[in-house]
């Protein structure tokens, strides 16, 4: 699984990580929110193609402006969290995006 995520994302720029035994942090520089459900997207259509017996699930978080740096980390691993339980109850191979991260989808789509 780390070396699949590894080549579905940017060389030298993205970082993908072992969170715990079956889980895994991508943290994706530079990208805004549509881009990031791109990329989710991507990498699921990727993970259906050379794998049928194992599902993948992916919870989406993006840093909220208004938290301090030191906050906004284990927040938003927390919130990308709970985004991804609710991406394992839904169905296999799906996302869902965090709700602090909903809510900054939706005023950007206001503007």
């Amino acid at each position: 699984m780390l070396r699949f995520l590894q080549k579905s994302t940017r060389e030298k720029i993205d970082k993908v990580c072992r969170y715990d035994e079956d889980k895994f942090v991508i943290i994706i520089p530079y990208i805004n929110w549509r881009k990031s459900l791109a990329i989710a997207e991507r990498i699921i259509k990727k993970w259906e193609e050379v794998n049928k017996e194992i599902s993948l699930s992916i919870g989406i978080s993006q840093i909220l402006p208004e938290i301090s740096l030191e906050r906004s980390v284990s927040f938003l691993i927390n919130r990308a969290k709970e985004a991804l339980e609710l991406a394992k109850k839904e169905r296999e191979n799906s996302y869902e995006v965090d709700r602090e991260t909903l809510k900054l989808i939706h005023y950007s789509l206001k503007i």
